[in-house]
């Protein structure tokens, strides 16, 4: 309230300024009295000011002597600052909150032994926990074997960093289920006006989906080389196959119309027979190229009559 001058501030009843909740607690406090009950000598108030704003008050009354007269004093000391500041402070921790506690990433701090000290609601959907039962269990106690010396030196590493997050490091961290799942995180420790250690905050994000996707597209490509080698193979095989066929096609012929001379030599047709079977072999070869080499259409034996 704003007074023009002290005598009317003398004149006024700083009751008249209270809020009505701040003048129904004055009432409620007035009857504790009358009825013998003891209340705190020192209470908050709000009052509205002439302008229609309101501030804060903290009322302290004690009793004193006056002009040889016992009196009653009362102090009012405007807090609406710091009232207003702590307001300030619980909606932005509000906000807070209801961010990490909403988060899909897993928000969580440990204490300077590496325990865990808070865990976001999230760490249930992708690690199967409860956020209480992870509460003062060592951090590396769910990281991968393999994976803990890496964890173990970026931790370190982050802890020189002064306040700023450290790099995005991906390890395997254990389900309730026992199987393994792959994350990434980064984190740094948070320390007071001296310096001094507080804990260690980091975030935590679910990659397995994303892991598992990257394998099976690894696993497709060399698929698709393979196919791509057996295909080149096959291609390079059939024509092999082509360029055998020709000359083959006329050495089986040709032995075959020299079986049938009568005027060849038996000894002669023994190795004209020679020729002509290791010839057929070489056919039944160029056949299996030709069927490995993907020919689907029938191949007609050579040297088998028209």
């Amino acid at each position: 309230m704003v007074y023009q001058s002290i005598e009317e501030a003398e004149l006024t009843s700083p009751l008249k300024s209270y809020t009505p909740e701040s003048y129904a607690d004055y009432v409620r406090r007035a009857e504790k009295l009358s009825n013998g009950e003891i209340v705190s000598n020192k209470i908050e108030v709000n009052i509205i000011r002439k302008d229609g704003t309101i501030r804060h008050l903290q009322v302290y009354g004690k009793n004193i002597v006056r002009n040889g007269k016992a009196q009653g004093q009362t102090i009012y000391n405007d807090i609406t600052e710091r009232v207003q500041a702590e307001a300030a402070l619980k909606e932005s921790e509000k906000k807070y909150r209801l961010i990490v506690e909403n988060s899909s990433d897993i928000i969580f701090t440990t204490t300077a032994l590496e325990e865990f000290a808070y865990v976001s609601p999230s760490v249930t959907n992708i690690l199967g926990y409860n956020p209480a039962e992870l509460v003062g269990k060592p951090f590396i106690s769910l990281v991968h074997p393999d994976d803990i010396p890496m964890m173990q030196a970026e931790i370190q590493r982050s802890y020189s960093l002064n306040s700023k997050f450290g790099q995005e490091i991906e390890y395997r961290i254990r389900h309730i289920s026992g199987k393994w799942r792959w994350v990434v995180s980064k984190g740094t420790r948070v320390v007071d006006a001296n310096g001094n250690f507080i804990y260690f905050i980091g975030i935590m994000r679910d990659m397995t989906a994303l892991k598992q996707a990257e394998k099976e597209k690894h696993q497709l490509e060399d698929k698709a080389q393979i196919n791509s080698r057996l295909t080149a193979v096959g291609e390079m095989a059939a024509g092999v196959a082509h360029e055998i066929n020709n000359p083959l096609t006329a050495v089986i012929g040709f032995s075959q119309l020299l079986l049938e001379k009568q005027n060849v030599p038996e000894d002669i047709k023994d190795d004209i027979r020679i020729i002509a079977d290791g010839s057929k072999r070489v056919a039944d070869i160029v056949k299996r190229l030709l069927t490995f080499a993907r020919q689907t259409k029938p191949v007609k034996d050579i040297g088998e009559s028209e």
